[in-house]
């Protein structure tokens, strides 16, 4: 058990790193903008251009982490950002950048199923949502601190370093763990992260199947709504309110903050108060839309304040709740594929959503009719979160056969 609470920490260092690479676009997007001459509607292709990266590769390093130690997904996941965020520092123009960014989310992939995948196998079904939210909250801390500090660097250093010194130290932190915790990791606790060795069983049922295409499609109405807040916010509130780009980003850093006590809440309602992830994360989406009006009328910084907060509450709480559901939708020996097939239909918001956003904000109807869009979209995530409070009853346990496979 203490390896395994190890284990934790190290994702959580993990989720930090991954969160300053996730929130360079959304921190420095003025920046980006001025300096690569982009509209809205180019930023938000940056932001697409991870998930694109992220939902082609999702299902099939979903299946490679079904038989890969949890290290060495980390270590290859890890090094492969590293890679092209160092030479995105390098980067000339919006379509260098944009593949490289598009090649970093095969390693996000890698390391987010890996993550997702050990949490089913170490921890058992009540009390594996506040183990996800507890390393998850790893992701809104790295990202509050990254919108405070990104913005310094680019601005001392240029936006470029930004790219290369993120990129270093994910590297580093990738090695540190393939070391630290890999290396010394004993035979037992290997076979509990790996399952090469072991016989196929036969493939989940269509109505597990289908409750994975459901979990898939509530990540990726979320993910639309939380990256088109995080994409936007700073730009919206800098030229359209009229705010400094500082206190911008730290309003930016203030939802990061709030997210990561809401997703240590939200795992402790799920486990141990209301017993049910979607009925929790039902209750935390319905605080959104009252976040996404706020911001409609930013007169105030006291409104600006209060928008912040329902949205940190919201957008950013969801997710240890959403991972554990993806994982625990298809039978254990098969989380690596079901979270990988979810972590694909997902990414499909974060590669539609903040480009529509952009389009829509860079219209005659500007910002307000793209927030509506987000409100619309929020209420249809409702809905699909209703259909899901229903749990499905666990199947038999699958006989192993002769090597059946899926697709």
């Amino acid at each position: 058990m203490e390896r395994r609470f190890a284990g934790i920490v190290f994702m959580i260092g993990s989720q930090v790193l991954l969160a300053f690479f996730m929130f360079i676009i959304p921190s420095l997007s003025s920046i980006l903008k001025q300096d690569l001459a982009l509209t809205s509607a180019g930023i938000g292709a940056l932001t697409m251009a991870v998930f694109a990266g992220f939902g082609l590769f999702a299902f099939f390093t979903g299946k490679l982490t079904d038989r890969f130690p949890f290290e060495r997904s980390y270590l290859i996941g890890h090094g492969i950002v590293a890679i092209c965020l160092v030479a995105a520092g390098f980067s000339r123009n919006l379509w260098q950048l944009f593949t490289l960014l598009f090649l970093c989310g095969l390693g996000d992939s890698l390391v987010s199923n890996a993550s997702a995948r050990v949490m089913v196998w170490w921890f058992p079904e009540k009390g594996r949502a506040t183990a996800s939210s507890i390393y998850k909250t790893g992701f809104p801390l790295g990202a509050a601190l990254a919108a405070l500090v990104l913005p310094h660097i680019a601005l001392l250093m240029g936006w470029q370093w930004v790219f290369r010194l993120v990129g270093v130290f994910i590297g580093l932190w990738g090695v540190a763990v393939y070391v630290l915790f890999g290396l010394r990791q004993d035979g037992e606790e290997r076979s509990v992260v790996t399952l090469s060795s072991r016989p196929r069983s036969r493939p989940p049922s269509p109505r597990v199947r289908n409750r994975v295409y459901l979990v898939g499609s509530v990540g990726m109405f979320s993910i639309i709504i939380q990256y088109c807040i995080m994409t936007y916010l700073v730009l919206y509130l800098t030229q359209e309110a009229g705010y400094a780009l500082l206190f911008s980003a730290s309003m930016l850093s203030l939802i990061q903050f709030v997210g990561t006590g809401a997703r240590l809440a939200a795992g402790v309602v799920s486990d141990f108060l209301v017993g049910n992830r979607a009925t929790t994360m039902f209750l935390s989406f319905v605080l959104c839309p009252f976040g996404i009006l706020l911001l409609l009328n930013p007169v105030s910084v006291t409104l600006v304040y209060a928008a912040c907060f329902l949205l940190g509450l919201s957008v950013i709480g969801w997710v240890p709740l959403w991972l554990t559901m993806a994982a625990e939708a298809a039978p254990r020996e098969y989380s690596g594929w079901s979270t990988g097939i979810a972590f694909s239909i997902n990414s499909v918001g974060g590669l539609v959503g903040p480009p529509i956003f952009g389009m829509i904000a860079d219209s005659r109807f500007g910002y307000s009719m793209a927030f509506v869009f987000l409100i619309g979209v929020c209420a249809v995530n409702l809905i699909l979160l209703a259909l899901l409070r229903h749990p499905l009853q666990k199947e038999p346990s699958p006989r192993p056969s002769s090597g059946n496979s899926f697709s």
